[in-house]
Parts: structure tokens; C-alpha cells; sequence
């Protein structure tokens, strides 16, 4: 079985680190450019082939797609909240649980203000019912309480998010970690600026579609506006 293909991106003002490793093209959209300042690298021939995009790194108060799949297992759900098991802390760093901590406060809040209600085996606070293996001509979503998960499964769900992205006043009605993040201003959108982060997002939205034309995909935003973009199992 192949393993889901992952793009990470974040925006920093410094220059982009990227590394990209080309495999077979899956999915085809119009209108998309590969990003620029990317090398070929070669791949095991036993290993599924990837489109990787990585920048250099998370800023120290965010979790990466490790740190939180590591912590997942700890997270509870009592009283239609998210609580961190106190096991947890012999794992964590003291930077690792001053995140999670940020993290579950913001999803809390959250689901309180929206009157939502946690799913206690998929921890999301939306059904999920009619994101996964669904077609849409509209993307879905799902709250964590690490972040948001934005669903597309069909190019018209991708020009859709892009389309909004376009517009900042209009992202930022963007349901979830999205639109929170350029609200308050997440780490990832004040180091780049609103207008840079929203095209960079649009465009790496548009070439992982365009790459990927027989799959699903999804896309996760954290609170603080860090994303990556995954093949939808």
C-alpha cells in the first residue's frame, strides 16, 4: 500500500528551504506552477515515490505533524473537552506542552463559542460523515485540537478554497484554524505578511492538487497558520 504523499509548507521571511522529490503525476489540475527553488532528489526503488515540500522549520511554538501524532494518543475528551493525560508530561518538552497547552485552549474556546460537540473516538468537534471518501464540489472540514482538517475532493472544492483565498476579507470568514490563524494573527501569516502567506497557500493548494489528479486530498492548518497538504487515504 502506498504511503500518503505530504507537502509541508509555512511562510518565513527568511529564504524557503525546499526540497522536492518527483514522483508519478496523479492528479492534474489547470492553471499551476511548480514552485520555484526545487531540486531533484533520488528515491529507493522500493519506496513509493513523494512530492515533498518542506521549509526549514516550525516556529517554537507550534507542533509539527510528528510532535502531534506523538501526543495524539494523550489527548482525552471529558466533559465535551479536550485534556491532556497527566502521562504526558514524561514525554513532552517543557516548549512541546506550552504548545499543546496553547493548542487545547484554543480548540476549547472554540467549542464553546460554536456550541460544538466532540466526537469522543475521532476527537474532531465536527461529523465527519461527509468529508472522507465523499465527493463534494465543496470543500468540508474538521476541527482537532491541534487545528483544522479542510477536505477536497474534487477540483472544484480546491478552486473553491482558492477562490477565497484570493480575497482576504473573504478568508478570513474561512471556517476554523484558517481563519482564526489570520484573525489573530498566527506566527506563520505575521512572519510573511496577510497577502504573501495567502498566495503562497493558493498556489502549493494548486500544485498539490495538480499533482495528484486520481486522489483526494486534505489539507491541516494549525492555530498558529502552519499547514501541510496530504493524499486523503
Amino acid at each position: 500500500m502506498l504511503k500518503s504523499s505530504v507537502l509541508y509548507s509555512t511562510i518565513v521571511t527568511a529564504t524557503l528551504l525546499v526540497t522536492a522529490v518527483f514522483g508519478p503525476v496523479i492528479k492534474a489540475s489547470a492553471n499551476n506552477t511548480k514552485p520555484t527553488n526545487s531540486v531533484s532528489k533520488a528515491v529507493a526503488i522500493a519506496a513509493p515515490k513523494q512530492h515533498v515540500i518542506r521549509n526549514t522549520s516550525l516556529d517554537s511554538h507550534s507542533l509539527s505533524e510528528l510532535q502531534i501524532n506523538k501526543i495524539d494518543p494523550y489527548i482525552l475528551v471529558v466533559n465535551n473537552q479536550y485534556q491532556l493525560n497527566k502521562r504526558a508530561t514524561t514525554i513532552l518538552s517543557n516548549t512541546e506542552l506550552q504548545a499543546v497547552e496553547n493548542s487545547i485552549s484554543i480548540a476549547n474556546t472554540t467549542v464553546k463559542q460554536q456550541h460544538l460537540t466532540i466526537d469522543q473516538k475521532t476527537k474532531t468537534s465536527q461529523p465527519m460523515s461527509n468529508t472522507k471518501a465523499a465527493w463534494h464540489s465543496y470543500y468540508t472540514s474538521a476541527n482537532f485540537w491541534w487545528g483544522t482538517r479542510y477536505y477536497f475532493t474534487s477540483n472544484a472544492a480546491v478552486a473553491q478554497m482558492q477562490n477565497e483565498l484570493a480575497n482576504y476579507s473573504i478568508a478570513l470568514g474561512i471556517t476554523g484554524a484558517l481563519g482564526g490563524a489570520l484573525s489573530v494573527g498566527g506566527a506563520a501569516i505575521v512572519s510573511a505578511g496577510a497577502d504573501a502567506y495567502l498566495t503562497k497557500m493558493s498556489s502549493d493548494l494548486g500544485y498539490y492538487n495538480a499533482t495528484h489528479l486520481h486522489n483526494q486530498i486534505y489539507m491541516d492548518v494549525n492555530f498558529a497558520g502552519f499547514y501541510s497538504m496530504h493524499v486523503l487515504a
